[in-house]
């Protein structure tokens, strides 16, 4: 069901519209549905469109080769802690804690 202005589009040009989006997009999933071993796409990393070329064969080349670098780069505290562990493997310099509040008892079973 799609709703459009009147003083805009003409009927027939939505349908149109909507026609070819649905078959577009069952074209989609009956792909998706035939693909024995699933493989990413440039859609799926946003941060990957930004750095390199966005062509598949580039996003197959990074994939084959483990380079998640390009894929998910750090943040500036993962390259910190990441750091650290490579520098100083027995170091506790970099302590991360979580504050939690807990509502309705604590189920210690279920936090082990």
């Amino acid at each position: 069901f799609w709703t459009f202005s009147t003083n805009h589009y003409h009927h027939c040009t939505i349908e149109t519209l909507a026609e070819g989006f649905t078959n577009n997009l069952k074209a989609v999933i009956d792909h998706c549905c035939t693909i024995e071993i699933p493989t990413p796409t440039i859609s799926d990393f946003p941060l990957l469109r930004k750095t390199v070329s966005t062509t598949q064969a580039a996003l197959d080349d990074i994939v084959s080769s483990y380079d998640a670098d390009n894929l998910f780069p750090l943040t500036p505290l993962q390259m910190a802690l990441l750091f650290r562990l490579l520098s100083e493997p027995n170091s506790d310099e970099y302590l991360v804690q979580v504050l939690i509040k807990v509502q309705d008892g604590l189920h210690e079973d279920l936090l082990k």
